[in-house]
């Protein structure tokens, strides 16, 4: 199968808020007869109409097929207004109808574009009577229920987002935008919020973004997903220029709409728009707001459930596959459910007020595992990006604190340190090692993936340990010859080094530093960079040891060391990593 992702809100946004979802470029001079201003799907215009001005017109663009919908309000209270919808050449295709609870509000529900070209919303005052309005375009259907980009959070439109991490996959919310990485073959993973939702009819449409060059990539999304997820539908695209509806259930792939290609569909594209509208038993799906095709499901194995956005590999695929879905969309019919609606449209005036600039927290679901069933087509990678030469050598970090690793990595290339590019190719929330055996001890993770040139970030807790003892991980580990290690210990020191065939590297740092938190119970911060021979170990944001070192690719591990006294006796030794996450170039 095949899919993609995307984010929900409840409620009209405004204008400062919503930019081009939904939208198809910049709008074209209207046709003859058809003029108005120019507006994009989602956002917000306000005006008045009075007996000088009793109606005025927007434009904006659609592509033949694309779901779309009106909405216009009296805000006012006494001014009596209507919206009619006119098409691409100038015929009368709809007009709005008012709620039953709410004579304030009038609706246009999910018309379907007859022809590509420019279409008009006119409000037009029906009485004598003068005052403001509001009117909003949306794609698919009239009320607008989530509205994710992945920055805000703790506002109505926004999602909750748990990231989760295994050795086959993880989830997370990076960078604005919902990440998806898979490191396992024939896997289907899927990031799904944590908010009790549940739509029957809607429309979803979320942005996607394909990191780097992998030789296979399927993304889509889900919809009647329930809580426990047993059952769905995927719509999903792939790298094959394809597209496919599944039914997953009782453990099995039952095919709606099998692997069809389409000159729609492009699979070259690694930054297209995807969307879906459910209307009773059809999915209708689109790819860059152009409509790809429809198919009815006559059993409807599934009533309404949540949603998420999908990534997947095909059997026997190697190269880790990472996936971004942003500005996720949801809308349902209005007119299906006014109270509801009402409510959830009523307070645009607050609702830009009411935002917070927070960090989006993440959600996730379990994976399953599925065939590929499509032939993919590798594209040829592109030429490596060069390290540079001459790092800039810098003894700080200013993000060194935060929990996005974008925001590390970004900063380390403005230095110089390392190349553009590369994506998280693993994340532990939480592993922990406890020993007493002397000497160097491992807890491996990343499923024995290699790794060469990263950036690896993991804050290590000691506690019930001798004073010389240590925390950290290893990497570059070939399995035979070399291992590198990067720790702090319970008295203050920070190591970084190379073991080569038993014998310590040169390069090897060993030393205390001021930035080390010391003592039982201590939490540091450490951040490794690692490119090609240059390795750098940066501690509560502190630089604490640096050199150059042999490079290899290797796996990674949980290292715990556990000093002997004088007697040759050990104390047992806890050390836990949290918020493990490595970035991969």
């Amino acid at each position: 199968m095949k899919h993609r992702t995307a984010r929900l809100a409840a409620g009209v946004l405004l204008a400062a808020i919503v930019t081009f979802v939904g939208w198809t470029g910049p709008a074209e001079a209207a046709p003859p007869g058809q003029t108005g201003t120019p507006v994009k799907l989602l956002e917000l215009v306000e005006g008045t109409l009075d007996a000088a001005t009793p109606a005025a017109s927007y434009t904006f663009r659609l592509n033949e097929g694309f779901p779309f919908s009106v909405t216009g309000r009296d805000t006012t209270g006494s001014l009596g207004l209507s919206v009619t919808i006119t098409g691409p050449t100038g015929q009368t295709l709809a007009t709005s109808q008012p709620l039953s609870d709410d004579p304030t509000f009038h609706v246009v529900d999910a018309i379907l574009a007859p022809a590509t070209g420019n279409y008009t919303a006119t409000v037009t005052r029906t009485g004598m009577g003068s005052g403001a309005y509001s009117l909003l375009v949306l794609p698919g259907y009239a009320s607008l229920q989530k509205y994710d980009d992945f920055e805000l959070a703790g506002d109505d439109l926004s999602l909750i987002w748990t990231p989760s991490s295994s050795d086959a996959n993880s989830w997370d919310v990076v960078g604005g935008a919902a990440e998806l990485t898979v490191f396992a073959p024939n896997m289907l993973s899927y990031f799904q919020p944590d908010d009790a939702l549940s739509y029957d009819n809607l429309y979803i449409e979320s942005d996607v973004r394909i990191e780097g060059w992998p030789s296979y990539y399927e993304y889509g999304l889900l919809v009647h997903l329930g809580q426990d997820p047993e059952a769905f539908y995927a719509i999903t695209f792939s790298s094959d220029s394809d597209w496919s509806v599944y039914y997953f259930g009782d453990g099995g792939w039952t095919a709606i709409q099998k692997w069809t290609q389409t000159p729609v569909v492009d699979g070259a594209d690694k930054n297209p728009r995807i969307g879906v509208m459910v209307r009773d038993k059809t999915f209708r799906a689109y790819f860059n707001d152009q409509f790809v095709g429809e198919v009815t499901d006559s059993e409807m194995r599934v009533g309404e459930g949540s949603i998420a956005v999908v990534a997947a590999t095909r059997d026997g695929q190697t190269d880790t596959l990472t996936i971004y879905h942003d500005n996720l969309v949801i809308t349902t019919p209005l007119l299906e459910n006014a109270a509801q609606a009402g409510d959830a449209l009523g307070g645009l005036a607050g609702m830009l007020s009411g935002l917070t600039q927070q960090g989006a927290t993440p959600t996730s679901q379990l994976p399953f595992g599925m065939a590929g069933q499509a032939t993919p087509k590798p594209t040829s990678p592109p030429p490596p990006t060069a390290v540079p030469a001459s790092p800039t050598p810098s003894a700080s970090l200013v993000n060194w604190a935060s929990s996005r690793p974008s925001d590390i990595v970004d900063e380390l290339r403005q230095m110089g340190l390392v190349p553009a590019g590369g994506s998280v190719a693993m994340t532990v929330p939480t592993s922990f090692g406890d020993t007493s055996s002397s000497g160097f001890n491992f807890y491996p993770l990343g499923q024995s993936r290699r790794f060469r040139n990263f950036v690896l970030t993991f804050d290590a807790h000691l506690d019930i340990t001798g004073a010389e003892s240590g925390c950290g991980m290893h990497f570059r580990n070939n399995g035979s010859t070399s291992i590198s290690i990067g720790m702090v210990t319970e008295d203050g020191a920070a190591f970084l080094g190379q073991i080569n065939n038993g014998e310590l590297h040169a390069a090897s740092v060993f030393e205390f530093a001021p930035s080390v938190v010391a003592g039982q119970g201590s939490v540091n911060r450490v951040t490794v960079v690692a490119v090609e021979e240059a390795m750098r170990m940066y501690v509560n944001g502190e630089l604490a040891a640096a050199g150059t070192f042999d490079a290899f690719s290797g796996t990674v591990a949980l290292e715990v060391y556990v000093a002997e006294d004088d007697l040759g006796r050990t104390q047992r030794t806890y050390c836990q990593l949290d918020n493990v996450w490595l970035w991969e170039f």
